[in-house]
């Protein structure tokens, strides 16, 4: 074998010792790396435990602490509600001190006043002794005076009877006449008797309509005239038509229904000078 064969041996010789020592060394650090990620692996696993642990030991001292500051803090409230019942009930006891106190000086005044009432009224029934006695005196003027008047009340007792039968007597006389006014056919409003019993003022109007068909088939005259210028149911007025500067009487109507401003009438007499129309003329006084 030559020299190069026996160096390429001897180096083939080396490289194989080099890649079986690193290859022994490549193995080593793996297997050492496997057992530091279990390693790493369990104590990361023991380190979760204990986080959960401390952190459930913290939740169950934050919960032991809630639970105390919420004793503490109903106790406080307790302590408070307590405090103001008790300044609550100072301040009533302070009240009631100061009523009794009020009612003691009162009741100390109502007695000094009662004392004093009571000598007044000493004083008082010495002088209705005397005022008796003046009564007393006076009593039997009283009584007489009673007993005429007694007998003035039955004196006005029997007037006033006797008044009651002449009214009753004037209401049947009413009565009567007021039926037999009906019957003659007049009205017996004292209203309505006013245009018979006073006589009418002296004004001048026209006819406005006139028509058939009054009681008994009269004839009806409506004028420009009503109560405004005094007229009243029952006044008579005379109707007339101007010609020429003279007035041709037509007629007579009385008063049947009078408004304000006008009035109706029947015609209760008529003459032959004409028909009475619109337009005539009508007068209280010819």
């Amino acid at each position: 074998m030559s020299t190069v064969g026996k160096v390429l041996v001897v180096a083939q010789i080396a490289f194989s010792i080099l890649l079986m020592a690193f290859a022994a060394g490549v193995s080593s650090v793996q297997t050492n790396w496997k057992q530091k990620e279990q390693t790493a692996r369990t104590e990361l696993k023991k380190t979760s435990e204990k986080l959960n642990s401390t952190q459930q030991e913290i939740q169950k001292v934050r919960t032991a602490q809630a639970a105390s500051e919420k004793t503490l803090k109903d106790a406080a409230d307790k302590a408070r509600g307590e405090a103001d019942a008790t300044r609550g009930r100072n301040k009533q006891l302070q009240a009631q001190l100061t009523q009794a106190r009020t009612e003691l000086e009162n009741m100390r005044a109502e007695a000094e006043i009662a004392g004093q009432e009571a000598r007044a009224r000493r004083d008082e029934a010495v002088s209705m002794r005397e005022v008796n006695a003046q009564l007393h005196q006076s009593r039997d003027e009283l009584i007489s005076n009673n007993r005429q008047q007694a007998d003035k009340i039955v004196n006005l007792e029997q007037s006033g009877k006797t008044m009651v039968e002449k009214h009753n007597q004037l209401l049947n006389k009413f009565a009567v006449l007021e039926k037999f006014i009906r019957i003659k056919g007049f009205d017996s409003d004292p209203k309505e008797l006013a245009g018979s019993a006073e006589p009418p003022p002296v004004v001048e109007g026209v006819v406005l309509t006139t028509k058939k068909g009054g009681r008994n088939g009269s004839e009806l005259v409506e004028i420009s005239l009503g109560s405004d210028v005094g007229l009243a149911k029952g006044h008579k007025l005379f109707v007339y038509r101007a010609n020429d500067g003279k007035g041709k009487y037509l007629g007579t109507i009385r008063l049947d229904m009078v408004d304000y401003r006008k009035a109706v009438g029947v015609l209760i007499q008529s003459s032959k000078n004409g028909e009475i129309q619109e337009g005539d003329n009508v007068t209280t006084k010819l």
